[in-house]
């Protein structure tokens, strides 16, 4: 399904906490990798593995101060992740911003 979403060119945002219990966050970088470009993709297992992420990387992720740290963020075409300091948990404002920019986006 992964190339199916990949070839129509749909925005997909994947937040993973570092400390998820609930999840492994090796799930959240393979779906990234499934979705990214063969030359972006991360191939790591584990968090220790992963690089700090850049000013750009953190742009992408939209979060924000107020928001758990990013540990590591990557862009490739339409797919962006971003692990955060947290565990199995939402955080609200990169997650709804994100959506409304692809709600605008899509009404234009």
């Amino acid at each position: 399904m992964a190339a199916a979403v990949r070839d129509a060119g749909i925005p997909v945002l994947v937040t993973h906490g570092a400390g998820d219990e609930v999840v492994p966050v090796a799930d959240g970088l393979r779906a990234f990798d499934d979705l990214a470009a063969e030359a972006d993709r991360v191939g790591a297992t584990a968090v220790g593995e992963l690089p700090a992420p850049t000013g750009d990387e953190l742009t992408a992720t939209r979060f924000t101060d107020e928001d758990p740290p990013v540990l590591f963020a990557r862009s490739s075409g339409d797919v962006t992740v971003a692990v955060f300091d947290g565990g199995h948990e939402l955080v609200y404002y990169p997650a709804l911003d994100w959506l409304a920019r692809v709600d605008a986006a899509s009404r234009a």
